[in-house]
């Protein structure tokens, strides 16, 4: 096993190295000149395996981490995965912007990112593209409990960055009420069968994608989500 782990930290490094070259010099104010390969192992049987390809970075006030790829290395990425079967990714890179799949697996680590609501972020640099989600890493369902970070990806010209940063958004009473009272209805006839909790926390993540852009978070949120695009983009 210690003989495994120094093969595969050394190719680590190896690939971490063909990535800076191929990347070239990356300069985001607020982050370290030097970024970490963003892949974990490159054992397909250890967590952190199959991450997107690229150079990960943490802001120097430790507040936001970001991503670094091509999209050269996007595109294989998705075509790798797809082939993989995993027909819950998209190949067009807009849609997986917008994909809660998508962030789990180039970015996640053991835990899944459950999608709440997209924030409407605009970038006026010319070949740019540009999404915004709200989310919650969680091993399970993140319901009743409101998200508490923010994704960003943009796409400049060839480069690929992803950033997220934590961020404070209040309870939808409405949907929260909901949530608890269908769950309260399944304790009192102890349902059973496969999840019966699907349901709610299903119809919680709806309410909530349905009812934020009316709360007094979201134009907050969004100023949040257009602040790191802008951090990348300007």
């Amino acid at each position: 096993m210690d003989a495994a782990d120094q093969y595969n930290q050394k190719a680590l490094a190896d690939l971490q190295a063909k990535l800076q070259v191929l990347l070239g010099p990356i300069h985001i104010k607020g982050f370290p000149a030097q970024g970490k390969i963003n892949l974990e192992t490159l054992n397909d049987n250890d967590t952190g395996f199959g991450k997107l390809d690229g150079l990960a970075f943490t802001s120097i006030d430790g507040k936001t981490t970001l991503v670094v790829t091509s999209k050269p290395l996007l595109q294989a990425w998705l075509r790798e995965h797809q082939q993989g079967r995993n027909e819950s990714l998209p190949m067009d890179i807009a849609a997986a912007f917008r994909n809660e799949n998508f962030y789990t697996q180039a970015i996640g680590n053991d835990a899944a990112v459950n999608k709440y609501a997209e924030l409407p972020v605009t970038t006026h640099a010319p070949h740019t593209l540009a999404a915004a989600i709200l989310f919650q890493f969680a091993q399970d369902y993140s319901a009743p409990n409101p998200p508490d970070s923010i994704a960003v990806s943009i796409m400049q010209g060839e480069r690929v960055f992803i950033l997220t940063q934590p961020a404070q958004v209040n309870q939808i009473a409405t949907c929260k009420t909901a949530y608890d009272a269908a769950v309260h209805a399944i304790n009192k006839r102890h349902a059973s069968g496969v999840d019966p909790y699907q349901v709610p926390n299903r119809d919680f993540m709806h309410c909530f994608a349905q009812q934020f852009p009316a709360q007094r978070d979201h134009a907050r949120l969004v100023r949040q989500a257009q602040a790191m695009i802008d951090s990348v983009t300007e």
